[in-house]
């Protein structure tokens, strides 16, 4: 089976990994549970929940960085604080 799709899929000039990618994109926690985002200072905010104390919340300099970081914090990987990427420069 893996054969014929990817034999359709290079008649559409589509490579099979492409598609993983794109598809693994879309079951991201940032992309499932839609966070929201917004600018806060200079920084990107995503927060989901009612405030950032009870929240998942994650900062970064662009809305991506934010995505990817609002991702770690969904699976438990810091804190709004440790996921502040101008934290660590004093910014």
């Amino acid at each position: 089976m893996d054969e014929v799709l990817q034999y359709w899929l290079g008649q559409l000039g589509v490579s099979f990994d492409r598609i993983t990618v794109a598809l693994g994109e879309l079951v991201r926690p940032f992309n499932l549970v839609k966070p929201s985002v917004y600018m806060d200072g200079d920084r990107w905010c995503a927060l989901l929940g009612k405030d950032m104390m009870e929240g998942v919340v994650a900062f970064g300099r662009t809305p991506d960085e934010v995505g990817r970081l609002f991702d770690i914090a969904w699976r438990g990987g810091g804190t709004p604080t440790a996921l502040d990427t101008g934290a660590e420069e004093g910014k």
